[in-house]
């Protein structure tokens, strides 16, 4: 018997983000990096939840295959 796969809660997952928790950002990511079209529905939704709140940030893409041991922008800027 297998579970049906669960549409994360949005709104409670924006709620986590804004309140700083660790948990509902690597929950955040996955769902953004996930390639089920219900999850990219999902994470569209959760940026245009979070947009209004984030001032003059930039949105920043970084492209490479998972483990291909890409630099993270803080080691590739040189800062720490």
């Amino acid at each position: 018997m297998t579970l049906p796969k669960a549409t994360p809660d949005i709104e409670k997952l924006a709620d986590d983000l804004r309140a700083g928790h660790r948990a509902a950002l690597a929950r955040a990511i996955t769902l953004i990096e996930s390639r089920r079209g219900d999850h990219q529905a999902a994470a569209r939704e959760l940026v245009q939840e979070l947009l209004p709140e984030t001032g003059k940030a930039v949105r920043v893409g970084i492209t490479g295959s998972p483990g291909s041991a890409n630099p993270p922008p803080s080691m590739r800027s040189g800062c720490s």
